[in-house]
């Protein structure tokens, strides 16, 4: 028997979910023959270093990350030896912000506190391109939050508390992600789209000697 470990992502997200469904579908297809174990992380960037590290055999990541892992830029200081096995669906990123907030642009999240995603996942680097392209420095001109999706949701649930996020950048596979954990754990009217990037994919990618 043949055993692969699969790096995915946190437990709520679409890679973790998908990682799981797609073991379960190798395990059938080879008659068990190849086990796959989808494990828990922190997406693309990290993904792809343990990927290296050979922690993993195979990894779920946003293709604006591996492509960055095979030129050796952004998170990496070096070109990383990995290599695509497959496209597996096409990702957007949605921009959300409180319905009171006052911004209707990325311009505008200048000195806000922004959700940018987990630390070292793709929707992290996307976050940052994202304030970039609108001439905002990721690191200085806003408040960056490294939050998961849930633990987002858990600081929007505190309403006008504080410290309350007052913007949430996520990429995503499809609305009902953000629609069934965000939108509806929060009273209606509370939360709006300013906007959507043009989509990146997720890519299955492997390590190569």
């Amino acid at each position: 028997d043949t055993r692969i470990g699969l790096a995915t992502g946190n437990t709520t997200g679409v890679y973790y979910a998908l990682g799981n469904a797609f073991a379960v579908q190798v395990g059938t297809a080879t008659g068990g023959k190849l086990k796959v174990t989808a494990a828990e992380t922190g997406a693309s960037v990290q993904n792809i270093e343990q990927l290296v590290d050979d922690r993993y055999q195979v990894a779920f990541s946003l293709f604006d990350t591996a492509t960055d892992a095979v030129a050796g830029k952004g998170s990496f200081s070096e070109p990383q030896k990995v290599q695509a096995l497959a496209r597996i669906y096409d990702n957007y990123t949605q921009v959300v912000v409180r319905t009171d907030s006052g911004i209707n642009s990325v311009a505008d999240m200048k000195g806000k506190r922004v959700s940018t995603g987990s630390a070292k996942s793709g929707t992290e680097v996307i976050a940052q391109r994202v304030l970039t392209a609108a001439g905002l420095n990721p690191d200085t001109d806003v408040q960056p939050q490294r939050l998961d999706l849930p633990k987002t949701v858990d600081r929007m649930k505190a309403d006008f508390g504080e410290p309350c996020v007052d913007i949430v950048i996520h990429s995503l596979a499809n609305g009902p992600e953000v629609k069934n954990v965000l939108l509806e754990t929060s009273r209606k009217g509370y939360l709006g789209a300013i906007g959507v990037s043009a989509y990146s994919m997720v890519s299955m990618v492997q390590r190569f000697s």
